[in-house]
């Protein structure tokens, strides 16, 4: 079953950002972080793949 609250789809969701998961929550980096918009779709892009990897291995940790 698909979580919709899984790092995964929390960093999926956020087409502007990349979520990075923290032990106090969520920290959005947004474009205006990187600096281009290269840097920021090559991290984007990056980040949503390797979130689906681990989901896809069930190590997602507990929601």
């Amino acid at each position: 079953m698909f979580d919709k609250r899984s790092d995964y789809a929390q960093n999926k969701r956020e087409k502007d950002s990349i979520v990075c998961i923290s032990v106090t929550g969520p920290v959005l980096l947004t474009r205006a972080a990187f600096a281009s918009e290269d840097e920021f779709i090559k991290w984007k892009d990056w980040s949503d793949s390797d979130y689906h990897a681990v989901e896809k291995m069930g190590r997602d940790g507990p929601q």
